[in-house]
């Protein structure tokens, strides 16, 4: 395929070293001001659907390579 998973997902090089396993930046932005507590409950959930989101990424990555 010849460009990093990085970039598949999202498009864009990276700027900085990042782990895509926790990549809660991917969530949309919010509407309006939100609590902290509703913050990290919006990462939480992002963070449990991460390992459906990776094994997505993983197909997709898989099946443009073959």
């Amino acid at each position: 395929m010849g460009c990093s998973p990085y970039f598949t997902a999202t498009g864009t090089y990276p700027l900085v070293p990042l782990n895509i396993t926790k990549a809660t930046y991917l969530l949309p932005p919010p509407s309006s001001f939100i609590s902290s507590t509703d913050l990290i409950t919006c990462h939480a959930i992002a963070l449990q659907k991460c390992k459906s989101n990776l094994t997505s990424l993983h197909s997709k990555v898989y099946e443009a390579h073959i």
